[in-house]
């Protein structure tokens, strides 16, 4: 049983956000960056903004406000629960912004000890990768980090700069073709999911989805981040060959088949009725679903962020 004591001295904020701690287990190219402009972060800024807004909003609506200086306070906190916990609170605005709070994000990112604390903390750099300082540190934990669970998310905290910056998806097609660790490629093939409308970065991911020699989890990841260039139809009959080929690993073919849900046509219409008719239930349960079109579950299921109780939770929160 765990026990709380009050101590007059204590902040009253300090004991809530302990408590809060406790329902949060800790679960047991050689070439540079380039500095990004500012200019060209002008839709990502606006985009975490209204996230992290959405967050605050929902996940501490009754909670009482923290200044900066308890937060960085909490950060430094002895437990690793109540570490994880302030990072958590710290993804909210304006607190993300302040500089004392980013600072000591980034401090945590890099020399926090405990691994999945550290987790946290890269994770959170994903609402400060508009800053070069942080968009550097993330490519450097990204290519030189010792520990392939930092690396690989630290890949994915540049998913949006990715989105908005030539300098970084090309980078990160470097890194799709020259990687050696598989989660960290898994990774890769995940954070190239909102620039899959560029050509070179949409043939890789095809080279990468359709190749049978490759892993399937690897594969996997490539078809979910090909979810937003279905549009295309190399894309959608390639989806079409994976969803009915008998002889690919059935997570591939379903999550071909689910990603029918994102276009319409005669074309998909007729490759969902087909499958309809598979004799296997869990190809006419994907089939079904497909049908529906796009859902939350599936908006969960290719990472591409969802709405829970009217806030916007971005998909690297579930990673």
């Amino acid at each position: 049983m765990i026990v709380v004591t009050f101590r007059p001295e204590v902040p009253l904020v300090m004991l809530r956000l302990a408590a809060l701690a406790l329902c949060f287990a800790v679960p047991s190219f050689a070439t540079p960056a380039v500095p990004v402009h500012d200019a060209e972060f002008a839709g990502t800024v606006a985009k975490i903004a209204s996230e992290a807004k959405g967050l605050a909003a929902d996940f501490f609506a009754a909670s009482h406000w923290m200044q900066d200086r308890e937060v960085v306070a909490l950060l430094r906190d002895q437990d690793p629960q109540v570490r994880v916990a302030a990072l958590k609170y710290a993804r909210s605005m304006p607190l993300i912004q302040d500089v004392d709070v980013r600072r000591e994000v980034g401090a945590m990112a890099s020399n926090e000890r405990v691994l999945d604390v550290r987790l946290e903390a890269v994770r959170t750099l994903y609402w400060v990768a508009q800053y070069n300082d942080f968009q550097r540190q993330l490519f450097d934990l990204a290519r030189h980090d010792a520990q392939p669970r930092v690396r690989a998310m630290a890949y994915k905290a540049l998913h949006s700069a990715a989105a908005h910056s030539s300098s970084v998806w090309r980078y990160m097609l470097y890194a799709a073709r020259n990687e050696k660790n598989l989660e960290v490629q898994q990774a890769v093939a995940w954070s190239l999911f909102e620039c899959s409308g560029q050509p070179d970065v949409r043939r890789e991911l095809e080279r990468t989805a359709w190749n049978a020699g490759l892993d399937a989890g690897l594969r996997l990841e490539a078809v979910k981040s090909l979810y937003g260039a279905m549009v295309y139809s190399e894309i959608s009959r390639g989806m079409i060959r994976l969803a009915y080929d008998v002889g690919q690993p059935k997570d591939l073919r379903l999550a071909a088949i689910l990603a029918l849900s994102a276009v319409t046509g005669s074309e998909v219409s007729r490759a969902i009725e087909g499958l309809l008719r598979d004799p296997d239930p869990g190809i006419r349960a994907a089939a079904v679903q497909a049908a529906g079109g796009l859902s939350e579950e599936l908006r969960r299921f290719f990472h591409l962020g969802y709405k829970l109780n009217d806030r916007y939770v971005s998909p690297i929160e579930n990673e």
